[in-house]
């Protein structure tokens, strides 16, 4: 086998809200034991690394870059990033919503995971809050129709939603927001409510929820109760169930991406999609989960201020379609074959996983391989010039050599 491209073993999240057929379906392989697969990862994070097939066997991504950094990253990466790969790809599904979450920014993981590690909580211990010393900025690019809560909306519109309750408890927590225009102040007052104000609160809405027809997301940015009643009946007694109200909801079509910052508190309701962010596992949560929550300490990472989700615009081409963003760790790209070919140079180390059709990769010798549906290649840095021939479409995740540049 070549060794300009390595196929990858890849790990499959079990996580309870994951959908049984989203991935596999995708990915065209068997869920025999018909568990919740709620993320595949791809990539060298340590704590669930890829393997590389060579000819003595797999061989974990992370030791295989370990051995030999400058053949898997290539020098410009390493200057820029140190020796590991600086990104993490995923597919995700989620058949239920996910937890309220915030990610840290550099300097707030670095701190965290250090004061973790001079506590001695092990790196597996649920009640761990920093995993890696890293920060998570990511993109969401959806696959299917996607339903996503990003961001705080603006205080005006939060004030709206949640006066038209007519919850009296709302209401009053909601003054203090129109006056000072804090969003943490407003989530701090909120989800510290004494248990029986919470209570009133999730009954008076439970009663408002009744003359709401259905839970159908498909147009949940215009209407955001649909989203709470969606909550409400996933997670009873919850109050991040009031969290549409003041949480953008956002619906994606097939090939529409986000691109979420440090700080944002956010949450995926349902769907499948591709998800490449910074190389980290660091997740706040606040509520709508059983995981471990830590309000005190996601308060001291949020960002305070409304914020409009953006959105990212592909730069396309005739066979290919970049995601520029503002991340300097990653860029997603598509490439969609119908019978055609593409010659690239590959110069930073690349991540390809096929979702549809057939693809070929060749090097300049002529070596190729067959790319079948659902299979995933690393593609070391300088492999140089390689061509994809076929019908098919894949997804890659590379470095770009500048901020918002192509790879």
């Amino acid at each position: 086998m070549t060794e300009e491209w390595f196929f990858l073993e890849n790990t499959f999240q079990h996580y309870p809200w994951g959908s049984k057929d989203g991935i596999s379906t995708l990915l065209n392989f068997r869920n025999s034991e018909n568990l919740p697969i709620a993320e595949l990862w791809m990539g060298a994070h340590q704590s669930a690394p890829s393997r590389i097939k060579t000819s003595d066997g797999p061989v974990a991504l992370n030791e295989a870059i370990r051995s030999d950094p400058d053949r898997f990253l290539g020098q410009s990466c390493r200057k820029r990033f140190g020796d590991t790969l600086p990104y993490l790809f995923k597919v995700l599904s989620a058949a239920h919503p996910l937890s309220i979450q915030v990610h840290p920014g550099k300097a707030q993981a670095r701190s965290g995971f250090e004061r973790e590690n001079r506590l001695g909580i092990p790196l597996t211990s649920p009640e761990r809050n920093y995993r890696d010393p890293n920060h998570k900025p990511e993109v969401i690019l959806a696959l299917t129709p996607f339903t996503a809560m990003c961001g705080f909306r603006p205080v005006q519109e939060t004030a709206d939603l949640i006066r038209q309750t007519g919850i009296r408890e709302l209401v009053s927590s909601v003054a203090s927001l129109e006056a000072n225009g804090d969003y943490r102040v407003f989530l701090q007052e909120l989800w510290s409510l004494p248990d029986a104000s919470k209570r009133i609160i999730l009954d008076d809405l439970s009663s408002l929820l009744e003359t709401v027809p259905g839970k159908d997301l498909s147009d949940a940015s215009r209407h955001p109760l649909s989203a709470v009643r969606l909550l409400s009946d996933e997670y009873p007694g919850d109050i991040g169930i009031v969290s549409p109200l003041y949480l953008n909801t956002v619906n994606l079509n097939s090939g529409e991406a986000l691109y979420l910052s440090e700080g944002i508190l956010h949450a995926y309701l349902s769907g499948t999609g591709i998800e490449l962010m910074a190389n980290s596992d660091n997740v706040l949560r606040g509520g709508l989960t059983q995981k471990h929550i830590d309000v005190p300490e996601l308060l001291s990472v949020v960002s305070s201020d409304p914020h409009t989700p953006r959105r990212l615009v592909p730069v396309s081409d005739t066979t290919r379609s970049r995601y520029p963003s503002p991340a300097e760790e990653f860029e997603l790209q598509l490439l969609q074959l119908e019978g055609d070919s593409l010659t690239t140079d590959f110069s930073a180390p690349t991540i390809v996983l096929v979702t549809h059709g057939k693809l070929d990769i060749a090097d300049a010798s002529g070596c190729t391989s067959p790319l079948p549906r659902g299979s995933s290649i690393f593609i070391p840095a300088e492999s140089g010039s390689l061509t994809f021939s076929g019908e098919g479409i894949a997804y890659l995740a590379t470095v770009p050599h500048t901020r918002t540049g192509a790879a």
